[in-house]
């Protein structure tokens, strides 16, 4: 989850269908980037895909159907962890 809430995303004027393209860093060291397709739900893409959603708190979202994302690629949280998104 990102700290990215629903107002401050809509500023991208994305829709969904859209993909966006995620930056996930620690410190200096990027540890993801792909484009990911923006959906509102797990199941609008295969099992083992990324996906940029909103959580239960209107914030959002970067996830694998059916694993973790955080697991895959050793995401955690912190001041030292960053996420960018831009739409592709």
């Amino acid at each position: 989850w990102t700290n990215i809430d629903k107002t401050t995303f809509g500023k991208l004027n994305m829709h969904y269908g859209d993909s966006l393209h995620v930056i996930v860093s620690h410190a200096a060291s990027r540890i993801y980037e792909a484009d990911v397709p923006f959906v509102t739900t797990f199941a609008d893409v295969p099992e083992g895909k990324p996906l940029a959603y909103f959580n239960s708190l209107l914030n959002l979202a970067i996830g694998l159907n059916f694993e973790s994302f955080a697991k895959t690629y050793l995401v955690s949280s912190g001041p030292d962890w960053n996420i960018e998104v831009r739409k592709k």
